[in-house]
Parts: C-alpha cells; sequence; structure tokens
C-alpha cells in the first residue's frame, strides 16, 4: 500500500508517488471510469447513428447528452472518492462510493456553475486571470467531494493552497495534460487517415474514433485524478500563504 509522504515532494517525486497510486489502484479504478466513459459517449454515438438516418429534434438531442453528462459526472465523483479513500487508507466500497457521489451532486453542478462564471470573468478582463482561475481552483472539486465544506469555502481553501506555489502545480499537470492530448490527437487523427483511405463515411469515422477515445480516457482518467490527489496533499504540506483577493 503506497503511504503518501508527509514532507513537500518534487515534481518528479509527485509523478513517481501518482504512478505507483495509480498502479496499485487500477484494479478499483478501471470499472468507474469505463462506466463513466460509456456515459458520456455512447450518447454521441447514439445521436450520430440517429442522425445518419433519419436525426433526432434538438430537445432529444439535449435531453440524451444531459443524462450522460450526468451520470458521468457522478461516477467520475464516486471514482475520485474511492481513490481518495484508497490513498489514505480508509475503506470504502462501490456502492458507498457512488451514494456519496450522488450526495455532493448538487454542490458539484453548483461549484462548476461558479468555477465556470469565475474563469469566464477573469478571462473577459484578460486572459491571464482566466488561466490563473483555472488552476488555482482546480482543487475545489476534490475538497467538495472529499471534506465537508461549502461550494465557496473549497474555492477559497484551494486558491489558497496553490497560490505560492503556481508554477509547481502548472509544472505537475502540465506533463500528464499533455501526454494525454498528444497520444489522443495521434490515435484520432491516424484513425481518421486510415478510414478515409479505407473509403469509411463520417458516421463509421465518428463511432471509431469515439470508442478508442474511450478506451485511451479509461485509463488516463484515473492517472489524473490520482495526480491531482497527490499533488493536493503535497499542497497540504506545503506552508499556505493567505493570499490578497
Amino acid at each position: 500500500m503506497l503511504t503518501l509522504k508527509n514532507e513537500p515532494q518534487s515534481a518528479q517525486a509527485i509523478l513517481e508517488q501518482s504512478y505507483n497510486l495509480f498502479t496499485q489502484s487500477l484494479r478499483i479504478s478501471v470499472p468507474y471510469s469505463l462506466m463513466a466513459t460509456l456515459f458520456i459517449f455512447v450518447p454521441q454515438i447514439l445521436i450520430a447513428i440517429c442522425s445518419s438516418k433519419e436525426g433526432l429534434s434538438n430537445h432529444l438531442t439535449i435531453g440524451i447528452l444531459s443524462i450522460g453528462w450526468l451520470g458521468g459526472i457522478t461516477v467520475l465523483s464516486a471514482l475520485l472518492f474511492r481513490l481518495f479513500c484508497h490513498s489514505y487508507q480508509i475503506p470504502s466500497h462501490f456502492i458507498g462510493s457512488l451514494q456519496h457521489a450522488l450526495f455532493r451532486l448538487i454542490s458539484l453542478l453548483l461549484l462548476g456553475i461558479l468555477y465556470c462564471l469565475i474563469i469566464l470573468s477573469g478571462t473577459m478582463l484578460l486572459i491571464i486571470p482566466g488561466i490563473i482561475f483555472i488552476i488555482s481552483l482546480m482543487f475545489s472539486f476534490i475538497l467538495v467531494i472529499t471534506e465537508n465544506q461549502t461550494v465557496l469555502q473549497t474555492l477559497i481553501m484551494s486558491h489558497r493552497l496553490v497560490w505560492g506555489h503556481w508554477w509547481h502545480v502548472v509544472y505537475v499537470i502540465t506533463i500528464p495534460l499533455l501526454t494525454n492530448i498528444a497520444l489522443t490527437l495521434t490515435v484520432l487523427l491516424s484513425s481518421i487517415l486510415i478510414l478515409t483511405t479505407l473509403g469509411a463515411n463520417i458516421t463509421t469515422i465518428m463511432i471509431v474514433t469515439t470508442l478508442l477515445n474511450m478506451v485511451i480516457q479509461t485509463f488516463f482518467i484515473p492517472l489524473m485524478f490520482t495526480i491531482a490527489l497527490v499533488l493536493l496533499h503535497d499542497l497540504r504540506r506545503r506552508s499556505v500563504q493567505i493570499p490578497r483577493w
């Protein structure tokens, strides 16, 4: 069982700990991430198939996508909570994690709305404040699931933890994020090129690329979550300087 360090770690050490946690918890996390990708991507495939035949109304399309995204968010929240429990050796199980995620769903949706509004407000003023808020407030989603705090408290706490260590956080998060983007683009563009050469239609190309993306994200989502959890643990161990809002 991985034991998180009690002293601040370098970016390399955090990534190594995260990968160890990822490999140790892979058997636990894959069912969650697979279920979440099914919720998110399968409606897109169904809509593509229906659109190629007779099409769907806008209201029905929005309804199907909304249900899929709500299901995906719930399962991803359950995965995040389960990984948190696993990393701190807290007993947990599949049904219990889903129940906890459903209990926090309203708070998560409210947090998501506030998060987007804050980022959009910062971006409308200047691009840089928006980017800063994207990073400094992202841990609020973990805090709202794992801590008994209000939505506003999680936003403030996330900003305080990141403030003063912003570049450290960016460096740790950017490496796996860029790896995910590069791998996904390479696989999807290659598959599009091959399918186009074989004469496949647009619907077939969309279905195949969506399925490939599902496979990639099934493994990258738990990896990103473990990195975020280990990084948050590291930030808690660092000296926190209260920022001036």
